[in-house]
């Protein structure tokens, strides 16, 4: 079942960006860094709200630009991402291009 986008911010906003990365871990989420459609945080989204997502450091949208709005991140997924792509956590990069 799909939630709604700000559902699944707030959760994410309630976490601190080592919690963050450690839930997308524990749920198989990997992916690349700078790639704000194949970012583990974009794929979650994805998966979360029921439609593709795209990531930046600070904001978040609809891969389609059609289906809804830009949205600004909670604190602690901007922290996840800029952490993510600076490479501190390489667990969470996914190594292979399909």
């Amino acid at each position: 079942m799909s939630r709604t986008l700000e559902s699944v911010l707030f959760d994410l906003g309630e976490m601190d960006p080592l919690s963050i990365k450690e839930a997308l871990l524990a749920q198989g989420y990997r992916g690349y860094r700078r790639q704000p459609r194949d970012c583990p945080m974009a794929k979650y989204l994805s998966d979360q709200v029921g439609i593709p997502y795209v990531t930046t450091r600070w904001h978040c949208f609809p891969e389609d630009h059609q289906v809804g709005k830009i949205t600004e991140l909670p604190g602690s997924v901007q922290i996840f991402i800029y952490r993510f792509d600076a490479g501190e956590w390489p667990d969470l990069e996914d190594h292979e291009r399909n």
